[in-house]
């Protein structure tokens, strides 16, 4: 999972907050300022070719103003929503990753 910004139009950025590899198909993604609720942005969904799921969600901000958002994510796999911040990525994720793909049927066919 990541939030990344880039430059959009004039005077605004684009954050996108992406979820890779995980299962069940069911997350969400919400965007907060300053830990307030600022929606959902427009995204998508879609499967990964392993079974998993890959998610996306963006949402056009003031330029300058991009390090006051972060994303909420929440998936069956977190005990809690997971906050990820721009240019930073909790150790924890690699974790959850691995518990997510524990969840999908894939995982415990025989091979």
């Amino acid at each position: 999972m990541r939030l990344k910004a880039r430059p959009s139009s004039p005077g605004f950025s684009l954050l996108t907050c992406s979820a890779f590899s995980f299962y069940p198909p069911e997350l969400q993604l919400r965007f907060l300022h300053d830990g307030l609720a600022a929606g959902s942005g427009e995204g998508d969904q879609g499967p990964n070719g392993d079974g998993s799921f890959h998610a996306w969600s963006s949402l056009q901000v003031p330029s300058g103003e991009e390090h006051h958002y972060s994303c909420m994510v929440q998936h069956a796999g977190f005990a809690q929503p997971l906050k990820v911040e721009l240019g930073r990525q909790p150790s924890i994720l690699r974790c959850l990753s691995l518990s997510l793909t524990a969840f999908h049927p894939a995982a415990t066919r025989p091979h």
